[in-house]
């Protein structure tokens, strides 16, 4: 989902609570002005508060979303699996932070990667038994709301790729974090 607006702020903050410990969110920034771990939680909040799309919430998809990419749980090896875990710990190795920076050259990979897949592609991947056995979040839904779940988690497929699709064109790294 992109944010926009002060409404859409408000959306995000209700949203975030609702899910706590697990939403998914990226930001475009660029290249040349990757924030110190301080400036990040505000840059998060301006670019949510921004109407230019540089703002981007997975929310509890995220996880499945992955999946349907990689069919794996957490693949940091393939370009798709970096669109959602990838990048670099802020703070360097052994950082405590949850924040991650993607370098531009990595973002390009990425966007094309990802414009690569259609949405059948994502339908055939669709394993509920194994979503559930490998506790892809949100666990105990794939095979109780089946066709719910995989419609929601494919409405944000397209607003992963146009995310990094502007990244992209536009040169910026994107930070990601999970919290």
């Amino acid at each position: 989902m992109l944010i926009k607006g002060l409404a859409g702020l408000a959306m995000v903050l209700v949203m975030v609570a609702a899910n706590a410990g697990v939403t998914f969110a990226a930001v475009s920034v660029p290249a040349d002005r990757i924030p110190t771990m301080a400036e990040a939680d505000k840059l998060f909040i301006a670019a949510v508060e921004r109407e230019d799309g540089s703002a981007l919430l997975l929310f509890d998809v995220w996880h499945g979303l992955h999946f349907l990419m990689t069919g794996k749980a957490f693949d940091t090896e393939s370009l798709l699996g970096r669109a959602i875990l990838g990048g670099q710990p802020m703070g360097g190795k052994g950082s405590k932070s949850p924040m991650r920076v993607m370098a531009s050259e990595d973002v390009k990979a990425v966007s094309v990667a990802l414009q690569g897949i259609k949405i059948d592609d994502l339908k055939r991947r669709f394993n509920p038994q194994q979503m559930e056995r490998l506790l892809i979040h949100p666990a105990g839904i794939w095979l109780s709301e089946r066709d719910e779940a995989l419609t929601h988690v494919l409405g944000h497929f397209q607003p992963l790729v146009d995310f990094y699709s502007s990244a992209a064109r536009n040169g910026h790294a994107v930070l990601l974090t999970i919290e």
